[in-house]
């Protein structure tokens, strides 16, 4: 599933997007493969997880929300934070690039833990 991040005050330009896997999923646990924001430090990023995670757990009613993010990118991993996932380990030395081998923490939020921080 893809959708597309608009800044309805700037004339519904095209901020940013979202793709999602695992919407047909039976164990209701939906992957969030990739999210980009063009403009950093505006607030695009914590309004979309906001609207992201309210359609995920109340109107698609998953359990689970989980992602892969790289160990040293710790802007993501302090986003994904705020938004309350939580690193559940770390795949080690599983991408290689041009640098050699890099890691990927797995975090995730649950429905429950979002109920919680939703009321």
């Amino acid at each position: 599933m893809h959708f597309i991040i608009e800044d309805r005050i700037l004339g519904d330009s095209v901020v940013g997007y979202v793709i999602l896997g695992g919407v047909m999923n039976p164990n209701k646990s939906v992957e969030l493969i990739r999210i980009t924001i063009g403009p950093k430090g505006k607030g695009y990023g914590k309004e979309a997880f906001k609207l992201l995670k309210d359609w995920v757990f109340r109107d698609f009613d998953a359990n689970r929300l989980w992602l892969d993010v790289k160990v040293g990118n710790s802007r993501a991993i302090h986003l994904y934070e705020s938004q309350g996932f939580v690193i559940e380990g770390t795949l080690r030395e599983c991408l290689l690039s041009r640098d050699g081998y890099e890691s990927l923490h797995v975090m995730s939020i649950l429905r429950r833990e979002f109920d919680c921080g939703s009321k």
